[in-house]
């Protein structure tokens, strides 16, 4: 009763209450985690083919508004924000503790974000279940055989690609995705999609990531 009488004691309680937020989002989502390990029918229905489709049409139109990587243009922002910090907190202009509390707060945001615009999809039923397809086992010489096919007629089909063949080719895909997603009991990609050079590609692929 004496906080909501003393106008000091309650900024300070409010002030404590939003730096801590971050943090308790991130238990919540935490806590997200584990209970969508154990029910990934329920990430299925109420996440995957409810509140994702959603948000990714939200996350794709704005997207699609910037001609780069989003991803690209999030850790160079946090690439130099690293580094400010560190350079306020050697000159002292910053506190190491504010810094600390910073970073954790930004790495709390982070995780809870992921989760929510994308992360619980890891949980859904693997695909297998979700089509109905049976586990095959089948005999290693008839697979050898099917896969050494596949790599010649692979190789034997292969044609040149320029960049400006890159858009019609984008189209196809989308097309081809679009007949025969129905036919497969997949759900057609929610959003849309606007393929991006990545800014740091050679960065990315000495770390073997070849896109995103």
């Amino acid at each position: 009763g004496d906080s909501l009488h003393n106008p000091q004691k309650s900024r300070t309680l409010k002030r404590c209450l939003i730096m801590a937020s971050p943090f308790f989002a991130a238990l919540l989502s935490f806590a997200g985690v584990r209970f969508a390990l154990k029910n990934p029918a329920l990430v299925e229905k109420y996440y995957s083919s409810g509140l994702y489709p959603f948000l990714a049409k939200i996350i794709s139109s704005v997207s699609n508004l910037i001609p780069v990587s989003l991803w690209d243009l999030f850790w160079l922002l946090t690439v130099v924000l690293v580094v400010a910090g560190l350079v306020l907190v050697i000159i002292r202009k910053l506190s190491l503790r504010l810094y600390l509390l910073r970073t954790g707060q930004f790495v709390a945001l982070l995780y809870t974000l992921f989760y929510l615009s994308w992360g619980y999809n890891y949980f859904r039923p693997p695909i297998a279940i979700r089509i109905g397809m049976e586990r095959a086992s089948p005999e290693e010489g008839l697979f050898r055989a099917i896969l050494d096919s596949l790599i010649t007629e692979t190789n034997n089909n292969r044609v040149q690609i320029v960049e400006e063949d890159y858009q019609h080719i984008d189209g196809l895909v989308e097309e081809s995705y679009l007949r025969n997603s129905g036919a497969l009991a997949i759900s057609y990609p929610n959003g849309s999609r606007r393929p991006k050079r990545m800014v740091m590609s050679s960065l990315f692929a000495r770390s073997d990531v070849s896109g995103y």
